[in-house]
């Protein structure tokens, strides 16, 4: 009789539903950078939300393996459960494994370009690869979902300047190694950066008379100017091109402008250089002539001198 009994009561017992044990309680998150992703409506009665949920707090208990565990059967459920799959990507960041978690995070935003754990993921992710110039697209791309986001704010500013930072060395060095075309692009990386830098305009328009590209670079010292209005430097440059083409007027207040802001003995003297030839095309062409002629008769220097006298 007592082995009939204990046989019912095994049979019972293996007969009873297990008891699945709830998720652990979270008081300090492990990572409380990541950020959970939000559940479409359309799974909000999903099963494959119970092991996402149980993953995210095992996940910030510590307990890598067991949250993997829990994300990897929320995709067995729904095969098309963008959250697992991003969780995921949160796994492979826990683990350090900053390459791996960027293919997740890029597997989702092909799903949802706009989904906001993703992005800060996938930043994240990139800034544990040192590909800050990547990073900060990533954030800014999270700041356009979702503006207020202070963190993320602040992130982006000192990720700025960092970028900025990192291209102007970069475009620097190149140029004083005379690879010029590559320190344009550096230049240029870093004004899409920064483009309230007078400074970079100015540097990347000295690259630019380097190669010979005066337009461009004539723009760009005017760009330097319109920002800075007291950058004598680049108005002296300004100066200098427009002599170069025989813009003489154009060029004498580009130097005297110069002049005004910083007094300088090589400006003052192309100044008055300007000025002089400023004054000699203003000359009827025939006196303009005999200022040029191999042999001037005495009747063509006095006049020469008369009219130059003239304009003094």
């Amino acid at each position: 009789m007592r082995r009939f009994v204990v046989g019912v009561a095994c049979f019972f017992c293996a007969c009873a539903p297990k008891v699945i044990p709830g998720p652990p309680v979270v008081t300090a998150p492990k990572f409380p950078e990541f950020v959970r992703p939000a559940v479409p409506q359309a799974f909000a009665n999903s099963l494959a939300v119970v092991n996402e949920t149980r993953g995210w707090a095992y996940l910030q208990n510590g307990d890598i393996k067991t949250a993997e565990h829990e994300f990897t059967t929320a995709l067995k459920i729904e095969p098309s459960f963008l959250p697992a799959e991003i969780s995921l990507g949160y796994v492979e960041l826990a683990r350090k494994d900053a390459k791996a978690a960027v293919t997740r995070f890029d597997r989702a935003i092909e799903q949802q370009r706009d989904n906001l754990s993703a992005l800060l993921g996938r930043a994240q992710a990139l800034l544990a690869l040192d590909r800050d110039g990547d990073a900060l697209a990533s954030f800014e791309a999270a700041l356009a979902v979702d503006p207020e986001q202070p963190d993320v704010r602040q992130r982006v500013e000192v990720l700025k300047f960092r970028v900025v930072e990192q291209g102007l060395a970069g475009a620097r060095s190149a140029a004083r190694a005379g690879r010029l075309d590559e320190a344009a692009q550096a230049y240029n990386a870093a004004i899409a950066s920064s483009p309230g830098s007078p400074f970079l305009f100015r540097e990347l328009a000295d690259v630019e008379r380097r190669q010979g590209r005066t337009d461009a670079a004539l723009e760009h010292f005017r760009k330097a100017v319109e920002l800075d209005p007291a950058d004598a430097r680049s108005l002296a440059q300004i100066g200098e091109i427009l002599e170069a083409r025989g813009e003489y007027d154009a060029a004498a207040k580009a130097f005297a402008d110069a002049l005004a802001i910083e007094p300088a003995a090589e400006v003052e003297r192309k100044l008055n250089d300007a000025r002089e030839r400023a004054a000699l095309l203003r000359l009827p062409a025939e006196y303009r002539a005999i200022d040029e002629a191999p042999q001037v008769t005495r009747a063509d220097l006095a006049a020469l001198i008369g009219v130059r006298l003239g304009h003094q």
